[in-house]
C-alpha cells in the first residue's frame, strides 16, 4: 500500500516540528518536506483554538495543492460552531480533540482521512446536522423543495413515471404541455445528475416519494 504523503500545518514551531518528527516514523505515512507541500494527501493542522487566521492558512494551503483539495485532518482543542461549516468547506474531514490525543491517533486518522473515512466529535457531527436541517427547511420554504430536493411538481411527474406513463399523458393528466412536462424532466435531471427517466424514478423511489 502506498505511503499516505503527509504535510504538517502549525502556528507554533516548536509544535509543527514535534508533530513532524513524531509522524515521519509511523507505519504508512510519509511526511513531505517543505516546498513540496502541494503534493500532500492530507494536512493535519495543529492549534490550540482555531480561529480565522488558521482557517486561511488552510485554504490558502489548498488553492496551491495539485489536483483535488487536500484532505484536512484538524488537531486543536476548540472549534467553534461557527466556524465549522467554513472548516467543511475547505477540506476538513476530521477533528481530534488536541488534549487527549496521541501521534498514533493523528496518524490513524491522516490515513482514514486519506481513504475517505471521517472523525467527528458528537457535539460538532450534531451542530453539522443542526445546520443542514436548518438549510434544507430554509430551501424547501423558499424554493418548494422537499428535502429529497425535489420540487412538488417533479414529484407528481416522477409518481406518474414510475406508473409507466409517457410525456403527452403526464402532460394530458396534470394539465400542462408536453413542453412543460419535458423541461421539468431535464431540469430535475441536470440538477441531481440523473442518467435517464428510469434513473429519476429510482432516485424517487430511493428517497421515499413514489
Amino acid at each position: 500500500m502506498p505511503l499516505v504523503q503527509v504535510a504538517v500545518m502549525s502556528s507554533e514551531p516548536m509544535m509543527r516540528d514535534g508533530a513532524t518528527a513524531a509522524l515521519h516514523h509511523r507505519p504508512g505515512i510519509r511526511v513531505v518536506d517543505n516546498g513540496s507541500e502541494s503534493q500532500a494527501d492530507v494536512l493535519v493542522a495543529l492549534a490550540n483554538d482555531v480561529d480565522g487566521a488558521l482557517l486561511s492558512r488552510i485554504e490558502h494551503f489548498n488553492e496551491h495543492a495539485n489536483g483535488s483539495p487536500t484532505r484536512v485532518v484538524l488537531v486543536a482543542n476548540r472549534l467553534p460552531d461557527y466556524y465549522l461549516l467554513r472548516a467543511i468547506e475547505i477540506g476538513l474531514t476530521s477533528v481530534i480533540h488536541r488534549e487527549s490525543t496521541t501521534y498514533d491517533t493523528i496518524a490513524q486518522e491522516a490515513i482514514n482521512a486519506h481513504q475517505a473515512r471521517s472523525h467527528m466529535p458528537d457535539h460538532l457531527l450534531y451542530t453539522l446536522l443542526e445546520r443542514v436541517r436548518a438549510t434544507q427547511q430554509q430551501m424547501s420554504s423558499v424554493h418548494g423543495f422537499t428535502p429529497a430536493g425535489l420540487h412538488e411538481r417533479e414529484i407528481e411527474v416522477l409518481q406518474l413515471l414510475s406508473e409507466g406513463l409517457d410525456t403527452a399523458q403526464i402532460a394530458s393528466r396534470l394539465n400542462y404541455s408536453e413542453r412543460t412536462i419535458k423541461n421539468v424532466i431535464r431540469s430535475m435531471m441536470t440538477r441531481l445528475k440523473l442518467k435517464n427517466r428510469s434513473h429519476a424514478v429510482a432516485y424517487a423511489i430511493r428517497c421515499g416519494v413514489v
